[in-house]
């Protein structure tokens, strides 16, 4: 595990979007970042906000299960981190899994909770899950 003081990327692989967050060092925050395509060209993004945000670890969500079944859904995760790592295997960047269970169901009400429109909230819901697994993954930190 990195340092908790360094810039760390959340990913919520879905099989349309990825939705992204980073934590604000200075202000002890998990912030939405984006959304990218999930198409060709999504490595290559993933890779500019690394260097643009000097990113020291990257967290993907992954489902936890009751069993140790590994669905469809889980495999393409697996298949999307090892591609990533190698990728990124000479830049010193850790990346793990961390539990993303109900991030997309939280955000979506999150974003209910603030009266936010129904498709400001399909727009965003996938960088607030990714928010959320952040959050999550740092609180299990401390």
């Amino acid at each position: 595990m990195q340092n908790l003081n360094s810039k760390i990327l959340a990913i919520d692989f879905g099989t349309k979007i990825i939705g992204t967050a980073i934590n604000d060092i200075n202000l002890n925050l998990c912030l939405p970042y984006c959304e990218i395509t999930n198409n060709e060209l999504k490595f290559k993004k993933i890779l500019e906000i690394v260097e643009e945000e000097n990113i020291k670890e990257i967290v993907i969500g992954f489902p936890k299960t009751q069993n140790s079944y590994v669905s469809e859904r889980h495999q393409l995760i697996i298949d999307f981190k090892n591609q990533l790592s190698e990728l990124l295997k000479n830049k010193n960047i850790e990346i793990c899994f961390f539990d993303e269970s109900y991030s997309t169901k939280s955000s979506k009400e999150s974003l209910m909770n603030f009266n936010v429109k129904t498709s400001k909230l399909k727009k965003n819901k996938d960088m607030i899950a990714a928010s959320i697994i952040l959050e999550n993954y740092l609180a299990s930190k401390k």
